[in-house]
């Protein structure tokens, strides 16, 4: 059929992102690690992410948090209304979540092709859990305002890297809009 003389009503709308086809993944974040943020930076960072996953939550995306716990013994997550899925929080000790047999059955168990990642350190555990699922034949997708590296100059080499290995970028505001045209 001709694109163009396709109704709207035809249409699947199979590149916007549906959240029945969604797993959001939060990575490393680590209450601590905020706070080397100027203040306003790290309120609007904790608000996104807040954002972000009260969204999913309404959508009933499956959403997956996970942190190094060798990063920081003791450590807490950032608090964004004690969201539920903070408690169930997958604690490993490697850098790459995807070497973590617990994460990735998670992830497998959802059952579902796109991922969405977002967190600290871009230029480590991001980019391989980025790298690492792409490999598997997920599709990746990185939350730009919601995700951090250990400076603005190593983010965007990480962000270019897994960019041109296949990582499409995205903004929460667009996630959501997405998200939410796509279920109307």
């Amino acid at each position: 059929m001709n694109r163009s003389t396709e109704s709207s009503s035809s249409k699947s709308f199979g590149l916007l992102l549906n959240p029945e086809h969604c797993v959001v993944v939060l990575i490393d974040y680590l209450a601590d690690f905020s706070a080397g943020l100027p203040p306003e930076e790290a309120q609007r960072f904790t608000e996104v992410v807040g954002l972000l996953l009260k969204t999913a939550e309404g959508l009933k995306i499956p959403t997956i948090v996970t942190a190094r716990s060798n990063r920081a013994r003791n450590a807490k997550l950032i608090n964004t209304d004690s969201h539920g899925s903070w408690k169930n929080a997958i604690w490993r000790e490697t850098i790459n979540p995807w070497a973590n047999d617990s994460f990735r059955d998670h992830i497998r168990s959802c059952q579902r092709n796109r991922l969405i990642l977002c967190g600290m350190w871009s230029d480590d555990s991001i980019t391989f859990a980025a790298l690492s699922a792409l490999e598997e034949g997920f599709d990746v997708y990185l939350v730009v305002d919601a995700t951090r590296g250990t400076s603005s100059d190593i983010h965007n080499t990480a962000m270019a890297r897994m960019t041109q290995m296949g990582t499409v970028p995205i903004s929460t505001r667009q996630l959501i809009l997405e998200w939410k045209g796509s279920v109307e």
